[in-house]
């Protein structure tokens, strides 16, 4: 939860389950309230994975109905109220044909998906024991695809590196498409595709048959092979999945790299603070440098006034102050969405004296006034939302920055991770005139404050979002590099020499 912003500062921030399943059966969830749900005939025996399947949905459909701010007609985004509605009905038609944990689990996944926010999550609470698939695992390099791990024999000659064509005659993007998209990511967003690229060929989609047959390029030409599906235990095959999507780990400080500076912050949480201290510290030298690399790979947000302090020790108060004149078309700010279980969830975080700073216990507790005064006069939010909605732009707007004191080469370089204040952060330094490097960013949009709620069998949490500002634009990136790296995005070395090549030439 992101509690501090400037301006328009919002966030875009085990086992098969045996006996136990067997008890959450009999604690399946009844039907939300308003939902009918028909008796199975006397000649049916009932599926309990039906009941408790239903269950869950209905429950995830009426959190985000009953509590984020765009499912209310008020704030008009009637393009929000149509995915969620549509999203929430093809679930239902899906139910039916439910007949274990893994049909559950597709039902409930690819109603988050389809919502396209990934705020909106299902995240289980269990882990499945097996996972079917031909063994080998593909990933999305470019705009290939590739075999990047290939752990059991699959015929005469290894598919290692080979680049996957298609299967049962469907081109592999067709392909992804149908198995993914919807399923697993916003098929929208090349940095969803990325991240969902591994589970392509693993059998764990109810709704879409493994494929029986594929096809390869590799360095000795093209290669038909026959799929043989077989269990993966799931202590040898997740962690080959989790390596089968590169992701950077620059962790976080501050170091000279040849006639640049690097500054590394892989996560927009208290560890940046000392990377902050640094940056201030040599501010004069770095104002100075040719080449300096904000690297954000891995970074999938926090708190972006890391980052906008850092911007301000480069390039000055009056640069950063100017980029944003002019920015806002009114005054409306931020409004809470007004519900019941937003109230509980706001008083309960003003309880944690603890865990949060005296401001922010006071503006936890002031939203807290703020609702209960909208409910009292049946109100959807805490202030008025008559307000103009910003517009989607593609990239953020060229708003020219006053003459800063920094005068090189800034990079900001990203991985497919960055979401959130990430995505913040890369606006205002692109801004501010950076360069973008590395892979596409994911994208979020101008809703905020996310929690999550168990589900009523105890499976799994969905969340929403709560809060909204009201004139800043809906949709926050993708945003896309200037400079696109085909390469390993893990590999620093590699990013070093080729950033400053890059630089050295433009």
């Amino acid at each position: 939860m992101q509690l501090k912003r400037r301006r328009h500062r919002f966030a875009l921030n085990m086992a098969r389950l045996g006996s136990l399943l067997l008890a959450l059966l009999c604690m399946a969830a009844l039907p939300a309230p308003g939902f009918a749900q028909a008796a199975p005939a006397a000649s049916e025996a009932p599926n309990p994975w039906v009941a408790l399947t239903r269950g869950d949905l209905d429950a995830a459909y009426a959190l985000v109905r009953d509590n984020h701010p765009g499912a209310t007609p008020e704030l008009g985004d009637d393009a929000f109220r149509k995915r969620l509605e549509d999203s929430y009905q093809l679930g239902l038609s899906q139910v039916g044909q439910v007949k274990d944990i893994d049909g559950y689990g597709a039902v409930l996944r690819g109603f988050a998906a389809r919502l396209g926010d990934k705020h909106l999550s299902f995240v289980p609470l269990y882990l499945d024991q097996i996972y079917p698939t031909p063994g080998f695992i593909v990933a999305k390099r470019g705009a290939e695809w590739r075999v990047v791990d290939e752990f059991r024999s699959t015929g005469d000659q290894p598919l290692l590196g080979a680049r996957l064509i298609s299967c049962d005659g469907e081109d592999v993007e067709a392909l992804a498409k149908r198995r993914l998209g919807g399923m697993r990511a916003n098929w929208d967003l090349e940095a969803e595709q990325i991240e969902a690229a591994p589970w392509l060929l693993v059998d764990d989609n109810a709704f879409a048959p493994r494929p029986k047959a594929c096809a390869f390029q590799t360095d000795k030409g093209r290669v038909e092979r026959a799929l043989k599906w077989e269990n993966a235990r799931w202590d040898s095959f997740l962690p080959k999945m989790g390596q089968a999507v590169k992701v950077g780990h620059p962790g976080f400080g501050l170091r000279q790299v040849g006639q640049g500076w690097w500054i590394s912050i892989e996560q927009l949480d208290p560890r940046a603070k000392a990377v902050v201290a640094e940056v201030e510290a040599h501010a004069a030298e770095l104002r100075r440098a040719r080449l300096v690399v904000l690297d954000l790979r891995g970074n999938s947000g926090g708190d972006s006034q890391y980052g906008d302090a850092i911007a301000r020790a480069l390039y000055g108060s009056s640069a950063v102050e100017s980029i944003y004149t002019g920015q806002s078309r009114s005054n409306c700010g931020e409004a809470w969405r007004a519900s019941a279980a937003n109230l509980a969830a706001i008083e309960d975080l003003s309880t944690r004296t603890g865990q949060f700073s005296g401001p922010t216990i006071a503006y936890l507790r002031k939203a807290a006034e703020e609702m209960k005064t909208a409910m009292a006069k049946g109100q959807a939010f805490t202030r008025s939302v008559a307000c103009k909605q910003g517009d989607t732009p593609a990239a953020p707007p060229r708003t020219a920055p006053a003459a800063g004191l920094f005068k090189g080469r800034m990079v900001v370089l990203t991985d497919h991770v960055c979401f959130s204040s990430c995505l913040l952060l890369v606006e205002e330094f692109l801004r501010l005139g950076a360069v973008q490097a590395g892979e596409g960013t994911d994208a979020g949009t101008r809703y905020m404050e996310v929690r999550a709620y168990r589900l009523p069998s105890r499976l799994a949490r969905f969340s929403t979002l709560q809060k909204v500002a009201l004139d800043a634009p809906y949709a926050v990136g993708p945003y896309a590099p200037a400079w696109s790296w085909n390469g390993d995005i893990s590999d620093t070395k590699a990013l070093e020499a080729w950033i400053a090549t890059k630089a050295a030439g433009n």
